[in-house]
């Protein structure tokens, strides 16, 4: 495994479509010899770490940004995290550059500032995703000001850990359309270039027992406006026709608006796969069709149990027999359905 170099552009350029979900599973077997290695053997000198340090190190930058995606990454440090992890406190000790962490659960983290610092060799870290302090962030690295005026940043000052945690709210229609320009697109492993979308913060129920959803960001949605000028932007600038809806639950008028603008404006070469709940307006036959013309073929449903009772227990809000006729119309417009399901749950037999 220390060998081992997943070069992107050398295997495309050998490989068809239809061996890439072969190709997957290969890759992910290495990276199972790299957990083994990595956790078990603990040997850092992994072709994965030093490639990406070397990278960096190339591009001779003025300063380093990371993303840990979940409070799961920085509480366990397992997994994918632990590659971050390592070549983080690489580039810290052989750059010495300003190094910022952030990433989307930040403030589900509690105080576990003074352990995120002690782990990782940084200098600021963002809670939540990051969108509206970043900018600001980098201006006062850039002065050799102090950060302490911007929300929702923990920064070590003079030895001490300090941090400015407050409730805030994303205003997605000022943000600027997302742009990819510094990513060459076609090296990722799929066969057709598909970029994320994040269209609101947060799940708008927030009810579920086992929620973990951030305390801090309000339930904001994306107007229709901003929706369509990023799909155009995707489309034209990006030659990108595949979608993913990465924002945790998108509500039904939100989502029925985005495709009824879709359906008239005649775009019929962008395609969409979405998270979402069983809500009873999906029972409507019109509603599922609407999805498809719309561009939408494939939804990711948040289940959890197919029986009642321990949906009740969830407090999921979802009736079995509602999420059987949604499922039948999505399944009827051409629109392939997934659904999580929680297995173990508390009160399972």
């Amino acid at each position: 495994p220390t060998d081992v170099n997943l070069d992107p552009s050398s295997i495309k350029e050998y490989l068809e479509k239809d061996s890439l979900v072969e190709l997957l599973r290969v890759k992910n077997g290495i990276f199972e010899l790299y957990d083994y290695y990595y956790k078990f053997r603990k040997k850092t000198d992994l072709s994965i770490i030093n490639n990406l340090v070397q990278e960096i190190k190339k591009s001779k930058p003025d300063m380093a940004g990371f993303s840990l995606t979940s409070n799961y990454d920085f509480a366990h440090f397992e997994y994918a995290s632990d590659y971050t992890i390592e070549a983080i406190n690489r580039i810290k000790k052989e750059l010495d550059i300003p190094i910022i962490v952030m990433g989307q659960m930040m403030p589900t983290l509690g105080n576990l500032e003074q352990h995120i610092f002690n782990t990782l060799n940084i200098d600021y870290f963002l809670f939540d995703e990051g969108y509206m302090q970043l900018t600001p962030l980098v201006k006062r690295i850039e002065s050799g000001k102090s950060p302490k005026d911007i929300q929702n940043i923990a920064y070590k000052e003079k030895g001490r850990i300090k941090s400015n945690f407050q409730k805030c709210s994303i205003d997605f229609n000022s943000l600027p359309a997302p742009d990819f320009s510094d990513f060459d697109l076609d090296l990722y492993f799929f066969p057709e270039r598909i970029l994320p979308i994040n269209v609101s913060s947060l799940c708008y129920w927030k009810k579920c027992v086992f929620c973990a959803e951030i305390p801090s960001i309000g339930h904001n949605i994306m107007g229709e406006e901003k929706f369509m000028e990023i799909i155009d932007n995707y489309r034209n600038k990006f030659n990108t026709h595949f979608v993913e809806v990465q924002s945790t639950c998108p509500s039904p008028n939100q989502m029925i608006r985005y495709m009824e603008l879709m359906d008239s404006e005649k775009i019929e070469d962008m395609f969409f796969a979405l998270l979402s709940r069983f809500e009873n307006l999906y029972a409507q036959k019109d509603i599922a069709k609407l999805f498809y013309r719309g561009g939408v073929r494939y939804v990711m449903w948040g289940l959890e149990s197919g029986n009642q009772k321990i949906l009740e227990r969830m407090q999921k809000g979802i009736n079995l027999k509602m999420v059987s006729k949604i499922l039948s119309n999505f399944h009827q417009a051409g629109i392939k359905n997934m659904t999580y399901v929680i297995v173990g749950f508390p009160g399972e037999t």
